[in-house]
């Protein structure tokens, strides 16, 4: 189950501005909406101090960006994944909307740099992370095309963040 999920015009959006095609096999990779819930149970159960932020620019055209911060089950909100897969299927997400930036990111070198609202998008990263219980905080490197933004647990090593972005901006 993927609840966020845009199988769309949308989704063949995001898909078309990301290149979220199969290397080898063309095959169209699925699309959605940041999903708050997987990302703080991916975050606890691997331990990570630092997440990677990339391809923000695909997202440089919306008017408004959800964000999936929990889930609708049974009509009962929930913020953590659900103890079976069946029931992650009965999940609805629950979004809160950001303001989209509307501009070109490829020339930001810094996290200054950023639009507001594009520094709010990744302070909303940062947030979702930080109900897990870690402080986290941004940290902005390179070019948004290929590294990214760093979100880090307070007290990671700026090295790593950008030794991992690099790596990740490899394709390794």
């Amino acid at each position: 189950p993927f609840p966020t999920e845009q199988t769309g015009a949308l989704g063949e959006q995001l898909r078309e501005r990301g290149h979220e095609f199969g290397t080898t096999t063309g095959r169209p990779r699925r699309c959605g909406w940041l999903d708050g819930v997987v990302l703080r149970s991916a975050a606890r159960l691997n331990g990570a101090t630092q997440v990677a932020v990339t391809k923000l620019d695909v997202l440089d055209e919306l008017e408004t960006i959800p964000v999936c911060v929990a889930y609708e089950h049974d009509g009962e909100p929930i913020e953590t994944m659900p103890a079976w897969p069946e029931d992650l299927t009965d999940c609805k997400p629950v979004y809160e909307q950001l303001e989209g930036w509307q501009q070109p990111l490829g020339e930001c070198r810094e996290l200054s740099d950023l639009p507001p609202q594009a520094r709010g998008y990744v302070e909303k990263i940062a947030a979702v992370l930080r109900q897990q219980r870690t402080p986290y905080h941004s940290r902005f490197h390179g070019d948004l095309n290929h590294h990214g933004v760093a979100v880090c647990a307070e007290g990671c090593a700026l090295g790593d963040v950008m030794a991992n972005l690099l790596r990740i901006g490899a394709g390794v």
